[in-house]
């Protein structure tokens, strides 16, 4: 037994778990229309379109930082634990809203329809949803 603990030992692959019957998964990326911001949302986190997204946008993910949360007078009063206490979530959310942002170029919408584009890709569509029992 070694001293440095293995995390990923008997861990589940994605591939494995997309394959479980009651996962239920997003599509590739190459399937998922970019017809407009609102389909990102569709778009996996091991895709590097999805890290590209994320590029000069305030997220959720680098708020606390952006807010200053982690600096060590306002975690002492928010009550943070000294553990999290650093100065390099503000400057990750600092460089990270330096960066341009990245727009994908969107599809074209079909124009032989009038109707507004469905938020919900067809691919995932077809998809059922596990039956409880």
């Amino acid at each position: 037994m070694g001293s440095i603990p293995n995390l990923y030992y008997r861990a589940i692959s994605m591939d494995q778990l997309r394959a479980h019957p009651h996962f239920n998964g997003l599509p590739p990326v190459e399937k998922v229309p970019l017809y407009n911001t609102q389909s990102y949302r569709y778009i996996r986190q091991d895709n590097p379109l999805w890290d590209a997204l994320h590029s000069g946008v305030l997220t959720t993910g680098i708020l606390n930082g952006t807010l200053g949360f982690y600096e060590q007078g306002a975690s002492k009063r928010l009550g943070i634990p000294w553990s999290m206490v650093s100065h390099a979530p503000l400057l990750t959310a600092y460089n990270r809203l330096q960066e341009p942002i990245y727009t994908p170029p969107l599809m074209q919408a079909p124009m032989h329809s009038t109707r507004r584009q469905p938020s919900i890709p067809s691919c995932m569509s077809s998809r059922k949803a596990p039956s409880r029992k």
